[in-house]
């Protein structure tokens, strides 16, 4: 199964794979490196939006009355169930 896996990929001498494990290798590392920096960019992309959207509903609305309505019903749920603990 090697072998014809080797000579699909025009593979003749050890130095051949080696080289050609050496490509891979190096390839590895660098897509890594890339995709941190994707990893990076999304996280801050996603942090952006967050910041976009709360400054867009605080810009359209009551942003306040919104929060502590919020705290009120979480407050209200945690209470149902730690009554039903």
């Amino acid at each position: 199964m090697y072998k014809a896996v080797l000579e699909s990929h025009n593979t003749q001498s050890r130095s051949d794979y080696d080289y050609l494990k050496n490509i891979v290798s190096e390839t590895a590392q660098k897509t890594a490196q890339f995709k941190e920096k994707f990893e990076r960019c999304r996280q801050l992309c996603e942090l952006y939006s967050d910041i976009a959207k709360t400054y867009y509903d605080i810009s359209r609305r009551d942003y306040i009355s919104l929060l502590v309505e919020e705290k009120r019903q979480n407050r209200e749920r945690n209470e149902r169930s730690d009554k039903r603990i």
